[in-house]
């Protein structure tokens, strides 16, 4: 595989585990190698399929909660500030009911802190179907 496709695979997987294997074995049924475009319809196939789950997950949030994750997962680089007054405003949540939203879908391992301070969404799928609604 050509060092763009796999950049690609990576990318759009976020490198979680199971999405690059579940991407990869599709890809790897093709006669020829994978194209960047291949790597893409592969990816949007994959989102479809998670699509029901992640449906199902989210309508249990609490409205706060759906906001807050939909706007986070928007930035696919991660938001660095979802709880300052500016970002909260934007998505017309209260500072204090996003701070206790940004906790609590914390504590459901629906979002995480990265080294870097940036919030994202931790299954990229799930992020990926977000930023289609």
């Amino acid at each position: 595989m050509a060092s763009a496709v796999i950049g690609r695979i990576l990318a759009l997987t976020g490198r979680h585990p199971h999405y690059v294997n579940a991407l990869c074995a599709s890809l790897w049924r093709m006669e020829a190698p994978p194209s960047e475009k291949a790597v893409e319809s592969g990816w949007d196939r994959l989102v479809e399929e998670e699509a029901g789950s992640n449906a199902g997950r989210i309508a249990r949030l609490a409205p706060s909660q759906r906001a807050l994750l939909r706007a986070i997962a928007a930035r696919e680089d991660g938001e660095p500030h979802p709880t300052s007054h500016a970002f909260l405003a934007r998505i017309r949540l209260p500072v204090s009911t996003g701070a206790r939203a940004r906790d609590a879908l914390e504590r459901e391992d629906l979002i995480q802190r990265e080294a870097d301070g940036r919030w994202t969404v931790v299954d990229p799928a799930m992020a990926a179907w977000l930023r289609r609604l």
